[in-house]
C-alpha cells in the first residue's frame, strides 16, 4: 500500500468529500486511515500521480508521501535529506516537536560536514518560494510516520485565474476558483459529461471545468454582459469556448435546451442584492423569501433538462444577521445527498453547497 498525507483547508469535511469523489471518478481504491482536523492520511493500492491530482483538487493544500522507516524519526529524515540533496541541504519540518527535531538534525548534518538551512514552513508560499518540493525538503511528522511533500496547491495559477482575468463582477458575487473546482469535483462526473452553469456570470465554474479537462460545457445567464464577459475570459485563458453560451432566464431555460440533455448542473445562482452589513433582519428575511421564489421557479425548469441520474451542485446563500445566519427555506425536486456550509471569517454572505441527484425514472 502507498500512504499519503493530504493537508486540507478550513473546511476539512468538504475537502474530504471532494477527494473521495475524485478518487471515485478516477477509479482509485483507497482507505481513509486518519481524518483529524485539517490532516488526512489515505492509503491507496496504486501509486498516486500527486502533481496531476493536486491540479484537480481545490480544497487540498499539500500532498505528501510516507517515507519508508529506517530507524527513528530523525534517522529516517536524515537519511532521506542526505540522499536527495546535493550540496547545501534546505529543509522544513512540521509536526510534534518540529523545531527541536529540526535543530538537532541541523547540528547532526553539520557534524557530518553538510551545510544545512532550516526553514520554518509557515504556509504554502514558504514551500513554493524556497523550492522545497523540488528539493524534497518539506517534511511532515504524523503519529511517528514521516511524510515528504510531493505537491502543493498551485497558488500562483489559482490567483491569476481569480484576480488576473480581465472581467470580474464583484457586485454579483465572487466565487473563488478553488471553491468552483470543488463543486465540479463533487458532481462526480467523467470528463465526457455535459455540464451546464445556468447562472454563469463571468464564467468561473466553466473556466475551472475547462482547466480540469471537461469539454462538453454550456453556460447561460440572464445578462448579455455576463455572457460577453465569459467569452472574453475564455479568450484570455486560452482554449476553446464552451460549446453553447447563450443569454437566457434560468426560469425559461427549457426553451433553449432539449429534455434530459444535461448530465450535471453546477452553479452559483443569483445571491440577492449586495449587503453592507447594517441591514435589519426584516430586510434579510425579505431577501430570502424573494430568492426562495426565484430558486423554486428555476428548479422546475432545470429539472426538465437534467437527465435521470444526473447531478446538481448548487450554492444556496445564507445571510449573516447580528445573531445568526438567516438561511433560505427552499425545496428541491432532486434528492439531496450531502451539503456543506462554507463561509470565510468576516463574510456577510455564507454559502451552503448542496449536492443533489435526480433519481432515475
Amino acid at each position: 500500500m502507498n500512504t499519503h498525507i493530504f493537508v486540507v483547508g478550513r473546511h476539512p469535511e468538504l475537502s474530504l468529500a471532494e477527494i473521495k469523489s475524485v478518487f471515485s471518478i478516477l477509479g482509485i481504491s483507497h482507505t481513509i486511515e486518519k481524518a483529524e482536523k485539517q490532516t488526512l492520511v489515505i492509503a491507496t493500492a496504486e501509486e498516486l500521480d500527486t502533481g496531476t491530482l493536486m491540479k484537480r483538487l481545490g480544497g487540498t493544500i499539500k500532498i505528501g508521501q510516507r517515507l519508508l522507516s529506517s530507524g527513528s524519526i530523525e534517522e529516517t529524515i536524515l537519511r532521506h535529506l542526505a540522499a536527495v540533496q546535493i550540496g547545501k541541504i534546505v529543509f522544513s519540518i512540521t509536526g510534534q516537536n518540529d523545531r527541536a527535531i529540526a535543530l538537532r538534525l541541523k547540528k547532526e548534518l553539520k557534524s557530518q560536514g553538510r551545510s544545512a538551512r532550516y526553514i520554518e514552513s509557515k504556509n504554502t508560499a514558504t514551500i513554493l518560494h524556497n523550492q522545497l518540493v523540488e528539493h524534497q525538503g518539506d517534511i511532515t511528522i504524523i503519529d511517528g510516520a514521516v511524510f515528504v511533500t510531493k505537491a502543493i496547491q498551485p497558488i500562483e495559477s489559482l490567483g491569476e485565474r481569480d484576480f488576473g482575468r480581465p472581467y470580474r463582477d464583484a457586485k454579483s458575487g465572487m466565487l473563488p476558483p478553488k471553491l468552483a473546482m470543488m463543486m465540479i469535483n463533487l458532481a462526480g462526473q467523467s470528463l465526457g459529461a455535459t455540464i451546464l452553469d445556468p447562472f454563469c456570470g463571468s464564467g468561473t465554474i466553466l473556466m475551472e471545468a475547462a482547466t480540469i479537462g471537461y469539454t462538453n460545457l454550456m453556460g447561460s445567464d440572464i445578462s448579455p454582459k455576463a455572457i460577453d464577459d465569459t467569452r472574453q475570459n475564455f479568450a484570455w485563458q486560452g482554449g476553446s469556448l464552451p460549446k453553447k453560451l447563450f443569454v437566457a432566464d434560468a426560469r425559461k431555460i427549457s426553451a433553449f435546451l432539449p429534455k434530459d440533455s444535461v448530465d450535471a448542473i453546477i452553479t452559483e445562482p443569483y445571491l440577492g442584492k449586495p449587503l453592507r452589513g447594517s441591514e435589519p433582519e426584516s430586510v434579510l428575511a425579505s431577501q430570502t423569501k424573494e430568492l426562495a421564489r426565484l430558486y423554486h421557479d428555476c428548479f422546475i425548469e432545470l429539472d426538465k433538462i437534467l437527465r435521470p441520474g444526473g447531478a446538481v451542485v448548487i450554492i444556496i446563500p445564507a445571510f449573516q444577521s447580528k445573531t445568526d445566519w438567516i438561511k433560505i427555506n427552499v425545496a428541491f425536486p432532486w434528492t439531496k445527498t450531502v451539503s456543506f456550509f462554507y463561509a470565510r471569517p468576516g463574510q456577510r454572505v455564507g454559502r451552503e453547497i448542496v449536492v443533489l441527484k435526480k433519481l432515475s425514472a
